[in-house]
């Protein structure tokens, strides 16, 4: 019987100095992984994030739709008012008519434009011609071209309309134009329709239309290509930045040496002297002095 009583406080003793480690075991708190979406709910949030995406661009669609509607309906008012304008019997009427016009650039009014082109007064099919060149639709390119085309004959007798055409025509910077400007624009014999081609083509500051100079150099003969190195010095300056100088070997020689490494310079040169007034004359560019007050001036 002490046996077993002994046995039994023995194991009461053991129990009640176990209780304290069991009891905070079931106190500390027992870390569970944090639950993620379930698959139901990722379905649910990809739908939701189609739905959203669908919407906004309908939304797009629609806005540029009533944007198109906007222009579209701008293009038609200004049409119709040039409509009207190039009735006036004053010509500089009709001009500004073409110039106010100019300012919606539309396939439309593109279009109606173009009939200044077949005006009766040479000012108006100029003034037309050099708009077609400031417009950024490709059809004011298209209608440059076509005109070009169909009055191929009547500009070899009209040197400055046909300056002026290709000045617009480069103005726009086409990749595709360049074989056009420069197609026997060495061969010449009208030294100001010969500079408009080459400046035209250089106009693109390209890899393309360095090419295309260059092409254009080898096919002519050694004796004219020399009398033609003044323009196309100017055209080589002011596309690669570099200047060879007016002997065609040198700049032959350079670029079969730097042909396939070449880079074109991000700013155009700042050129100086006959080769700046040459090509900013051409374009237009008008010359700006840094004017310095003279004593008398001065308060």
């Amino acid at each position: 019987m002490k046996l077993a009583s002994l046995s039994f406080s023995t194991l009461i003793v053991v129990s009640s100095f176990a209780m304290p480690c069991g009891a905070a075991l079931l106190a500390a708190p027992i870390a569970r992984p944090i639950a993620g979406p379930s698959s139901h709910q990722q379905a649910d949030a990809q739908e939701d994030k189609k739905g959203k995406d669908k919407a906004g661009q309908e939304s797009d669609k629609k806005r540029e739709k009533a944007e198109k509607a906007e222009r579209d309906a701008a293009a038609r008012t200004a049409a119709k008012t040039l409509h009207k304008g190039l009735k006036a019997k004053e010509s500089n009427a009709r001009i500004a008519a073409l110039t106010e016009a100019s300012s919606v650039d539309h396939p439309t009014v593109i279009a109606e434009m173009a009939k200044g082109l077949k005006d009766d007064d040479v000012g108006v099919r100029r003034t037309t011609i050099q708009l077609f060149g400031r417009m950024e639709d490709e059809a004011a390119l298209e209608q440059l071209l076509k005109f070009a085309k169909s009055e191929k004959r009547a500009l070899k007798d009209d040197v400055d309309t046909s300056v002026a055409v290709f000045r617009a025509v480069g103005r726009h910077e086409d990749p595709d134009t360049l074989g056009w400007l420069l197609r026997g624009a060495l061969d010449g014999d009208v030294s100001a329709i010969r500079r408009a081609r080459i400046y035209a083509a250089a106009y693109q500051r390209t890899p393309e239309s360095l090419d295309a100079i260059f092409a254009a150099m080898n096919k002519c003969n050694s004796r004219r290509l020399n009398s033609r190195m003044q323009d196309l010095r100017t055209a080589l300056v002011w596309v690669t930045g570099q200047d060879q100088g007016g002997d065609p070997a040198n700049w032959s020689a350079w670029w079969r040496t730097n042909a396939k490494t070449f880079e074109i310079p991000q700013m155009a040169p700042k050129m100086s002297g006959k080769m700046k007034s040459d090509w900013n004359n051409f374009w237009g560019v008008r010359r700006e002095y840094d004017r310095r007050k003279k004593r008398g001036d001065r308060g």
